[in-house]
């Protein structure tokens, strides 16, 4: 009898790897949804986007997700901890649907709101935001007033990172 010497791909991702391709997929779609909030400040702050933020919002994203492809290529060659370049494809490929996660909730809420687009994406986003602190706090076991405080938290850090981003570029 014949045994199958090579495990299906599902079988061979681990509890571990799992909560780390979440950990990368939700990190990528954070510093995209962060990311596209302060670009959509000098967006309208520009005049840009007068009809629909977005295709520039599009076009940032998938540029920010090449460079995270890229620098991520490059930090794999650079360093050797141990994965397989099976289980590197798998982290490139988490982090990259995380931020296209992103890029879906913006098409569909600028399609749906398309007369007040700006503003629906902008709570959009920060939605994103307040929903991925809300999974990162339950998943350390916080209560409610913690996950609360926690939301805040993140959500406030987030929104200061924009206002820094925007300060800094002079808008």
């Amino acid at each position: 009898m014949v045994t199958d010497q090579h495990p299906s791909p599902a079988e061979e991702i681990s509890e571990h790897e799992k909560a780390h391709l979440l950990r990368e997929s939700m990190a990528v779609g954070l510093y995209i949804a962060i990311s596209l909030l302060a670009s959509l400040g000098t967006l309208v702050d520009l005049g840009e986007g007068a009809n629909s933020p977005l295709p520039a919002l599009w076009g940032i994203l998938i540029g920010l997700l090449l460079v995270h492809w890229f620098a991520f290529s490059l930090a794999q060659f650079a360093t050797d901890v141990g994965n397989t370049r099976r289980q590197d494809l798998r982290i490139t490929v988490a982090g990259v649907v995380g931020g296209l996660k992103v890029g879906v909730l913006v098409t569909v809420v600028d399609l749906v709101f398309s007369e007040r687009e700006t503003g629906a994406v902008t709570i959009a986003l920060l939605g994103y935001i307040v929903v991925a602190a809300g999974i990162v706090a339950r998943s350390y076991g916080a209560g409610r007033l913690r996950t609360v405080v926690i939301v805040v938290t993140i959500t406030a850090l987030g929104l200061a990172i924009v206002g820094a981003k925007n300060l800094l570029a002079g808008y």
